[in-house]
C-alpha cells in the first residue's frame, strides 16, 4: 500500500491532502450522545464493542478521535483539532469509522497540515446526508420492529444474518456498496455493506459486535463481524453465508458455515488484518483482537446435523427421520474433521451411493419416486441434500 509520507511535507504553511478509504471488498454502533471534546468515550459506550477500536488508542489518538467524534454527531463539516502526526490521524479516523458506521460519510476526508502535523479534518457532510442518515435509522429499526417477540442474543443475531441475505443482492457495482446505505436503502451491496449493516443492527439490538476487515482466499479483500454473547466471541460472515458463495450446485439454502464460529472454522479461509490502510499510507499491527474458541452455538450443533464421525446409522437415522416429518430440502449435514467428511462424501453419493438405499427404505412410507441433488463445501466439512419425490 505504500510508506507514510515523506519529509515534503514538512513545510510552513497550510497544506491541503485529499484522502480517500479504499475500498474493503473487490468485485456499528450507537452514537456517544452529545459527547463532549475530554468526554472518555468508554463512558458513553453500552458494552465493550460500543467503541472497541478507541479503547486501543494512545491518550492523544482518543483525544483527537473524541473531538472527531464530536464533530460528527454535531455535522460538522470541518473539526479542528490539537496538531497530532499523520500517524496518529489515521489510527483515529481507523478507529472511528469502524467503531462507528453510521456517519457514513466520513470514508473520504480532507486533512490540513501544519509543520508535519495535522490540524484539521473536513468531511463531505452535506443536506443528503442527512436524509439518508434518518432513512437508514428508521429502515433498521423496522428490522428491529419485526423481529421475533422475546428473541434471545443469539436468535437476535440469527434473525439479522437471515434478514439481510434474504433482503439484499449481492452486487459489485453496488452504489455505495463500501457503506451501509446500500443495505438498507437500495439493497444491493458487498461485504463491506453487509458487515458495516449487521454491526449497525446488532448495535440498536445492544449485541456487541465490530466489523473486522482482512483477506480471504486468493489474498482477496474482505470485511465481517466479531460478536460477543455472554463471555465467548464469535465470527460472523453475513456475505459467505449468502447462497452464491455456498455450494457447488444451485441450492439455495442459507449457509450458516459462517454463523457465530469460532477460529478454527474462520482460519480455514480467512485471515485478519490488524493494519490501517488509507491511500498510499499503511500503518501495520494497530489493533489487536481476541480468539473465538468456543463452538457450542454451531448452528448445525443446534439443529442436530453436526456429526464428530461419519456413522452410516446415524446419517440413516438423521435423513429418515427428517423426511418422515416433511422436510425435503436443505437436509443439511456437517462433519466434525475433513476425514468424517470425505468418508461420507464418498459413502453416501461417489462410491457406494448409499444415499440411494436410503431413500430406497423411504419407500416403504408411501412414495413411489424419488431422486436427490446435493451441494457441498469442502472447506467446511459440509455437505447439502435436497430430495425430490413423488
Amino acid at each position: 500500500m505504500g510508506s507514510k509520507r515523506s519529509g515534503k511535507l514538512n513545510i510552513a504553511g497550510w497544506l491541503l491532502i485529499m484522502m480517500l478509504i479504499l475500498g474493503l471488498c473487490s468485485g456499528c454502533s450507537v452514537p456517544f450522545s452529545n459527547l463532549l471534546p475530554g468526554t472518555e468515550a468508554s463512558e458513553q459506550g453500552d458494552n465493550e464493542y460500543s467503541d472497541y477500536y478507541y479503547r486501543q488508542l494512545d491518550n492523544a489518538e482518543k483525544k483527537a478521535y473524541r473531538r472527531m467524534l464530536s464533530g460528527c454527531e454535531r455535522r460538522k463539516t470541518k473539526v479542528v483539532m490539537k496538531p497530532i502526526s499523520s500517524e496518529s490521524f489515521y489510527k483515529a479516523q481507523g478507529a472511528l469509522m469502524y467503531d462507528h458506521p453510521e456517519y457514513f460519510w466520513i470514508r473520504s476526508f480532507t486533512i490540513r497540515m501544519m509543520a508535519d502535523q495535522v490540524v484539521q479534518v473536513s468531511y463531505p457532510y452535506e443536506s443528503s446526508c442527512e436524509d439518508q442518515y434518518r432513512q437508514v435509522e428508521e429502515a433498521a429499526r423496522e428490522i428491529l420492529r419485526r423481529a421475533p417477540s422475546g428473541a434471545s442474543d443469539y436468535e437476535m443475531l440469527k434473525y439479522f444474518y437471515d434478514t439481510i441475505i434474504e433482503t439484499v443482492d449481492y452486487d459489485a457495482d453496488a452504489e455505495n456498496g463500501q457503506d451501509l446505505r446500500s443495505v438498507f436503502l437500495t439493497k444491493r451491496s458487498v461485504c463491506a455493506g453487509y458487515a458495516k449493516a449487521f454491526q449497525y443492527l446488532c448495535t440498536l439490538a445492544n449485541i456487541p459486535c465490530i466489523t473486522v476487515r482482512g483477506t480471504t482466499s486468493g489474498n482477496i479483500s474482505h470485511a465481517w463481524n466479531l460478536v460477543k454473547l455472554g463471555e465467548n466471541n464469535y465470527w460472523v460472515d453475513t456475505t459467505w453465508g449468502d447462497p452464491v458463495y455456498s455450494q457447488e450446485t444451485e441450492l439455495n439454502n442459507i449457509n450458516y458455515n459462517y454463523f457465530c464460529v469460532p477460529d478454527t472454522d474462520l482460519f480455514r479461509t480467512h485471515a485478519i488484518s490488524h493494519n490501517i490502510e488509507m491511500d498510499q499510507t499503511v500503518i501495520e499491527d494497530v489493533f489487536t483482537f481476541p480468539e473465538c474458541t468456543d463452538d457450542s452455538l454451531n448452528y448445525y450443533r443446534t439443529i442436530g446435523a453436526f456429526f464428530e464421525t461419519y456413522e452410516r446409522n446415524e446419517v440413516e437415522r438423521y435423513l429418515l427421520e427428517n423426511l418422515k416429518n416433511g422436510k425435503f430440502i436443505g437436509l443439511e449435514m456437517k462433519f466434525g474433521s475433513p476425514e468424517a467428511y470425505e468418508s461420507a462424501m464418498w459413502d453416501l453419493f461417489t462410491g457406494n451411493r448409499y444415499i440411494e438405499t436410503i431413500l430406497i427404505n423411504y419407500r416403504s412410507f408411501g412414495v413411489s419416486s424419488i431422486a436427490y441433488s446435493y451441494g457441498f463445501m469442502e472447506d467446511c466439512n459440509y455437505i447439502v441434500c435436497n430430495i425430490h419425490y413423488r
